[in-house]
């Protein structure tokens, strides 16, 4: 509900937290927020995993045709996108909230990321588009201002000793 509330609202809360977070540990603490599934620890290194297995996957497959280029060519091993499920698959189970190893962090890294906006430039129909993206507000609903994200910043500093 941070984001919710008012630039000044969000000040205040923010700094009761710098006040009394710190003496809660992090396992209770990740135990109690609710954070999307995919930002949890576990998930992150199941990801960076499964890529990483997909890339040298990709490497020797790319080796072995140029070597041989046989009748054993496509068979055997899966390919990259075999490894990963579909995009919507990856939406839908990101995006369940639950409690669990990082899940503080995950949060407030969120809140942090709704101030930034990303922009994308380039041509549609020859005409020149830009767009521009930040966190969705089903996943994070509200707005934070850069000052407030700032303060975010400094408590996750505090906290995790980034």
């Amino acid at each position: 509900l941070l984001p919710l509330g008012t630039p000044r609202v969000q000040r205040q809360v923010l700094t009761i937290l710098r006040r009394v977070l710190w003496l809660v540990p992090h396992k209770r603490l990740d135990a109690v927020v609710k954070a999307p599934a995919g930002l949890l620890l576990p998930a992150l290194d199941a990801k960076l995993d499964a890529a990483q297995a997909s890339l040298k996957g990709a490497a020797g497959e790319g080796e072995g045709k140029e070597g041989g280029g046989g009748a054993s060519g496509g068979a055997g091993g899966d390919t990259p996108t075999d490894t990963f499920p579909t995009i919507e698959a990856m939406l839908e189970s990101d995006r369940v909230r639950v409690s669990g190893p990082g899940s503080t962090l995950g949060v407030l890294l969120l809140v942090w990321a709704k101030h930034l906006q990303g922009q994308v430039r380039g041509k549609a129909a020859g005409r020149a588009m830009r767009f521009k993206t930040s966190v969705p507000h089903d996943v994070l609903p509200g707005r934070v201002d850069a000052a407030v994200a700032g303060e975010v910043l400094a408590l996750l500093r505090d906290l995790f000793a980034l």
